[in-house]
């Protein structure tokens, strides 16, 4: 095993393998490089690690996973450049993005070992990958999306000190912004009459909440999952609600025609459509 020394660190050689060890303000670290590394790159990294130390920008080794990270991350708030925390809705789509496709490929890599071309690779396949809700081909919008929470959630590492500086700076690819689709805006007949072809179905709650209040899709879509699952109150009996609000208080407030109501700090306008009416109980009836 040959040593070599520089300044107030060392290189040893095992092999084709490198380890380089230094000191910072009386603390001892060592760092083994990956196999294959060169002499040169080594003293590199250490000339690297101890002028870190020089400036105070030093970042000690950590076993900390990308998925440890994301973890504690989510439990802050997920806050950016701001350093706010996002709303609940926020904050749940932000898990999707990241479950679906950070984690998979990359939650094992210890975040200070990540590298720009690990995510680079996450990109490419982002291109081709099929999403398992429409079973359509990924769309640019949501690569972009992803790549906007994940590269926020690194930059939060960086500012907290767990990484020396966001790999996300030197990637040679970033998903490019999609045209955003706004659909067709129906008018009060055709929305009526779309109401009206739910009434057999069972979304037929969910279809009608949506279109009195203009909810957006994604907004609809987690109310469906809500609405179907369902929660427990003290006594046991299962609650159903569409949008956070009881469903029987909800549909009374559509009958009152209520002009509006306050969910949190939020104020939503909400129109009965005139195409359901339902009783004081909740029952929904054309």
């Amino acid at each position: 095993m040959a040593s070599n020394s520089y300044g107030t660190g060392s290189i040893e050689q095992r092999g084709d393998t490198y380890r380089l060890r230094y000191s910072v303000n009386g603390r001892k670290f060592a760092n083994t490089l990956k196999p294959g590394t060169s002499k040169t790159e080594a003293r590199k990294q250490l000339r690297a690690l101890l002028g870190q130390a020089d400036t105070g920008q030093h970042v000690a080794p950590s076993d900390m996973t990308v998925n440890d990270w994301l973890d504690q991350w989510i439990a802050i708030g997920a806050p950016g450049r701001k350093k706010e925390p996002v709303s609940a809705q926020t904050l749940e789509r932000y898990c999707q993005l990241l479950n679906e496709h950070v984690r998979p490929d990359l939650g094992a890599r210890k975040i200070q070992q990540l590298q720009p071309t690990e995510i680079d690779a996450v990109y490419t396949r982002l291109r081709t990958k099929v999403s398992p809700w429409t079973k359509r081909q990924l769309s640019s919008t949501t690569a972009r999306h992803v790549h906007s929470v994940f590269a926020a959630a690194l930059a939060t590492a960086e500012r907290s000190g767990i990484i020396t500086a966001s790999p996300m700076k030197k990637t040679q690819t970033t998903p490019k912004k999609g045209e955003v689709d706004h659909g067709v805006a129906l008018e009060g007949d055709e929305l009526s009459t779309l109401v009206a072809g739910f009434k057999s179905s069972s979304l037929y709650a969910i279809v009608a909440a949506a279109s009195s209040t203009g909810a957006r899709r994604n907004a609809a879509c987690v109310a469906v999952v809500r609405f179907r699952s369902g929660k427990e109150d003290d006594s046991g009996r299962r609650v159903f609600t569409i949008f956070g609000i009881p469903i029987q208080q909800f549909c009374w407030m559509l009958a009152c025609q209520c002009t509006e109501s306050q969910r949190g700090s939020a104020m939503i306008q909400r129109r009965c459509c005139g195409s359901m009416r339902c009783s004081p109980s909740g029952r929904m009836t054309g």
